[in-house]
């Protein structure tokens, strides 16, 4: 399905050097679906990586190495990642860099609505 078409392109990405790890951001809505997203990664780049040529079998060693930079997150918590990251591009920046943090996703939307 889409979990497994999203891994493969991301794979192929990686294994190609379209992107790096840290370039890539998958977004999904549950916290279970992001940890399987990610686990599904892991093994795909080490299963390619044993089949790549060269190049890519290099690109993929690195993408395995870096694979904890990308970002493989819920869209609340890529959300609240990016308000701690610019505080000030989200308008009130000491008031939302104070709600962000440790508050739970569904509670830290309504408290930026607010």
């Amino acid at each position: 399905g889409k979990t497994t078409e999203l891994v493969r392109r991301l794979t192929r990405a990686l294994a190609t050097g379209r992107t790096r790890a840290r370039g890539v951001v998958a977004v999904s809505f549950t916290d279970r679906s992001a940890s399987e997203l990610r686990l599904r990664l892991r093994a795909a780049i080490d299963r390619e990586r044993g089949r790549a040529p060269g190049a890519e079998a290099a690109a993929l060693e690195r993408a395995g190495l870096e694979l904890e930079e990308a970002r493989v997150s819920t869209i609340h918590a890529l959300a609240a990642e990016l308000l701690r990251e610019r505080p000030l591009a989200a308008g009130d920046a000491p008031a939302i860099a104070n709600k962000v943090g440790g508050t739970s996703p569904t509670r830290l939307c309504e408290q930026i609505e607010t």
